[in-house]
């Protein structure tokens, strides 16, 4: 351990004047396990992105390809109708999200219901 104070320089420690000369007492060793850290970091969740990666890809697998960029995002809007109106999920007890917010529609014909609002409501 280096000393900490020479003659005629005044050097910080701790934020305080140094001691005088003589007076220097060095810390204890910090033990190595104390200070040895290998790694902080925050994980983000993306649990649910994945999840719902998952549901899309599940249901457009079958198609193959799409002819162009019109009829995916055509398949894809249909999927979100299907998705927030009509299937129910298990973490809103068995209801749709559009259920859960308070937006009714007649079951079973839930399309047809949802096709009469979305023409009433415009």
């Amino acid at each position: 351990m280096l000393p900490l104070h020479y003659e005629g320089i005044n050097i910080k420690w701790q934020g305080l004047a140094s001691p005088r000369q003589g007076s220097i007492k060095p810390l204890p060793p910090i033990p190595e396990d104390h200070y040895n850290i290998k790694k902080i970091s925050i994980k983000p969740n993306t649990s649910f992105v994945e999840r719902f990666n998952g549901t899309i890809k599940n249901r457009t697998k079958t198609m193959r390809c799409f002819e162009g960029f019109y009829p995916c995002q055509t398949t894809l809007t249909a999927f979100q109708i299907y998705y927030n109106f009509l299937r129910p999920h298990m973490s809103l007890d068995g209801k749709t999200p559009a259920q859960a917010a308070g937006i009714d529609i007649e079951f079973p014909d839930r399309w047809v219901s949802l096709i009469r609002t979305a023409l009433i409501s415009s």
